[in-house]
């Protein structure tokens, strides 16, 4: 059995919490226990094609034109010893398994074969000292749809769960004593973990079991995979002493981004698991997600840089952008949105969880001018304790990001659609409190919604704190050899050890809503606090 498992979990008034519950996991007694299987061997090969042509015209002396178009195939993925992918038939809750029982490899996914991209661009010198330039071009999503996002689902991976009786009643797992069982429900004491039997594929069309979630692409239909949209204006001027600074304006959009679409969530409020399209027909009330090219997003912003390259000993970087990005849902592998229903649907376009209208960066480098070659203390002591020093910057100052307030959903009872609450205030003000001080804003702007209905607050309408952040370095190379040489480094990063805090809790049924209770992710490099680092490299 690959991938098999054990999971536990507080339950009993003596399992009061997560060290307790790997006590009695210890023991042999957990309340919750189950294993997972890999049935089809997960090995999806997916294939990229791509051409690409492009000229050049230097049209006038003044004038360079570019030209270019790109040609892209991304063939249905396709799996080892004949197998293919698989999906699903809503009309009769059965899985198809490609490449099984008549059913074609790819279950009838069909991919384009005119994805042309076209690229155009311009480049106009006005004077010595000022170029505009101007582009526009399209990019196919080249996510690997089989990759993660339907890598897994039954029966590729079949997963039984089983809970004990009550929170008084473990399951036990003693491998000698095997009981008839089945997934998700109750097993007496002294029940052991029961095998996963595994279904037949052999006729390409199984049942999908009704504890089981479900991904798929849509069988006999092609995949609608999406492109973006990128243009930009932009005037670059050279300034006195060595700078160059460039101003414009830059865009894009996103249409039909992967993204799951929960084919059985509730469509009406307050109708619960009878509002769910496969209950009504099969008893079916777990997700069951579409997979397809669907989302839109849009960024607009105004760009302005300054750069200086090495002259002086200094070189610098620096850019400063307002922008504004809308989309419908948080992009990665496995896209999905809050509201499901077609009636509450609109309700997902609105402005990004990343959307950091104001974000300003300065990186710079700077060789002293003192030592060998340099201006001052070119010999002596003054060189000795003076020379070859550099020092390394980078500034960066946004705003926070944006996240959704959320609020229970029981009054509203519509499964896989989220809930909000109300905003009863015309403004909410910051307060910018954090911990214990108090609330980050006013949470008294509101309140928890009654009855089946939808609360007026939107996605994404609050924001949480910006950062300020200094990361500094201190280099000097010395030179041992003709061929060795050894670099002392000491670098900060956050030098000013400025708290970098996490969006407040956003639930209004929480006791902490509002309220600020840690710092930004430590996988986030910009979430650290002050640290120190120093070093020494030999090169030769």
């Amino acid at each position: 059995m690959i991938g098999s498992s054990v999971g536990f979990q507080g339950g009993t008034p003596s399992f009061e919490n997560g060290w307790n519950g790997f006590a009695g996991f210890l023991l042999g007694t957990p309340t919750h226990s189950g294993k997972s299987s890999q049935f089809i061997k997960m090995n999806s090969l997916e294939n990229v094609f791509a051409l690409y042509v492009r000229d050049r015209w230097r049209a006038t002396s003044k004038l360079t034109l570019s030209l270019g178009l790109r040609w892209e195939l991304y063939p249905t993925r396709t799996r080892s010893a004949g197998m293919g992918i698989e999906s699903y038939d809503p009309t009769t809750n059965e899985v198809l398994v490609g490449g099984r029982g008549g059913i074609p490899r790819d279950a009838g996914v069909g991919y384009s074969k005119t994805l042309f991209a076209p690229r155009v661009g311009f480049a106009y010198q006005v004077s010595n000292s000022t170029v505009i330039r101007s582009g526009y071009g399209i990019t196919y999503h080249s996510h690997p749809w089989g990759a993660q996002a339907l890598r897994g689902w039954y029966p590729l991976t079949i997963v039984a769960v089983f809970d004990g009786i009550n929170g008084y009643e473990p399951v036990t797992t003693d491998p000698n004593y095997v009981a008839a069982g089945v997934p998700s429900q109750p097993l007496g004491p002294g029940v052991g973990i029961p095998p996963i039997c595994c279904p037949d594929i052999s006729k390409g069309r199984i049942t999908l079991p009704l504890s089981n979630d479900m991904g798929y692409p849509v069988a006999n239909r092609q995949l609608h995979r999406g492109y973006i949209q990128s243009w930009n204006f932009i005037i670059e001027r050279k300034l006195p002493a060595d700078f160059v600074t460039s101003v414009g304006y830059v865009g894009t959009a996103s249409v039909n981004g992967f993204a799951f679409l929960d084919i059985n969530a509730s469509q009406t409020p307050g109708s619960g698991n009878n509002g769910r399209p496969l209950f009504a027909k099969f008893g079916r009330t777990v997700t069951t997600r579409e997979f397809d090219g669907r989302t839109h997003s849009t960024y607009h912003s105004l760009q302005a840089t300054i750069n200086r390259r090495v002259a002086g000993g200094l070189f610098l970087k620096g850019a400063y952008t307002y922008s504004h990005a809308i989309d419908m849902a948080n992009y990665g592998d496995w896209t999905t949105f809050s509201w499901n229903a077609p009636s509450v649907f609109y309700r997902n376009k609105a402005s990004a969880a990343n959307n950091i209208p104001h974000m300003f960066q300065l990186g710079y480098v700077y060789e002293v001018p003192f030592g060998s070659g340099k201006k001052w203390a070119t010999s002596g002591v003054p060189k000795a304790v003076l020379g070859d020093w550099q020092f390394n910057g980078l500034f960066s100052a946004y705003q926070g990001r944006q996240f959704t307030l959320s609020a229970s959903g029981a009054a509203l009872n519509m499964p896989g659609n989220a809930q909000t609450p109300d905003q009863v205030k015309a403004t909410v003000d910051t307060l910018g409190k954090v911990g214990d001080d108090g609330t980050w804003f006013d949470t008294s702007a509101f309140a928890r919604p009654t009855g089946a209905r939808f609360g007026n607050v939107g996605r994404n309408t609050m924001r949480g704190p910006g950062v300020v952040n200094t990361d500094l370095s201190l280099f000097r190379t010395f030179k041992l050899t003709e061929r060795f040489q050894l670099q002392f480094r000491a670098e900060s990063f956050n030098l000013s050890n400025t708290p970098h805090f996490a969006n407040p809790n956003g639930n209004a049924n929480s006791t902490s809503f509002g309220r600020i209770t840690s710092t930004q992710s430590a996988a986030d490099a910009i979430g650290r606090s002050r640290e120190l680092r120093f070093g020494l490299r030999l090169g030769f």
